[in-house]
Parts: C-alpha cells; sequence; structure tokens
C-alpha cells in the first residue's frame, strides 16, 4: 500500500503543479471568460476533471481533494472545481 500512496502523492503533486501553473499563466494574460472557452484553454474559474473508469478512482480523489482544498474551500479567488466520472464499459 505504501507504493499506492507514493503514487498518489506524486501525481497529484505533478497534476496540482500543472494547474497551479495555468491558473497563474492564464490570470497573469488578463484571458476574459469568453476567450477561456476554446479548446485546449482553462475557463477562468474552473477546473473541470473527467475520470475515465480505467482503475478504482484513487487519483481522480486525491486531484479533486487537492484542488477543492487549495481552490475550491479558502480560496481567495472564486473557482469551481468539478470532477465527473465517465463509465466506458458498456451495459
Amino acid at each position: 500500500m505504501t507504493g499506492k500512496l507514493r503514487q498518489i502523492r506524486e501525481f497529484v503533486e505533478v497534476a496540482g503543479g500543472l494547474i497551479d501553473a495555468a491558473i497563474v499563466a492564464s490570470s497573469a494574460s488578463g484571458e476574459d471568460e469568453s476567450e477561456g472557452k476554446g479548446q485546449g484553454k482553462m475557463r477562468p474559474g474552473m477546473i473541470p476533471t473527467v475520470d475515465m473508469g480505467c482503475g478504482r478512482g484513487y487519483l481522480t480523489f486525491a486531484l479533486h481533494s487537492y484542488l477543492y482544498e487549495k481552490y475550491g474551500s479558502t480560496s481567495t479567488i472564486d473557482v469551481v472545481v468539478r470532477t465527473r466520472g465517465v463509465e466506458v464499459l458498456p451495459k
């Protein structure tokens, strides 16, 4: 279980760093909300994550928790953190 915890921590550190950098870059560039709706751009005020259902969800829950703690609950900037799970197996 120690290996899984190490994997989760490293994933959150890497993904969180990338998201933090994207937020800083978008706020520094002065993008308004209409510019941020294109593909590949981060919409100001929204951090979406998607889980494609390829495992047990440890990484998704850890990332959601990190983002919510950092940006959703106590943040001075108004950010919505959303996580969506997508079921890929047919019913």
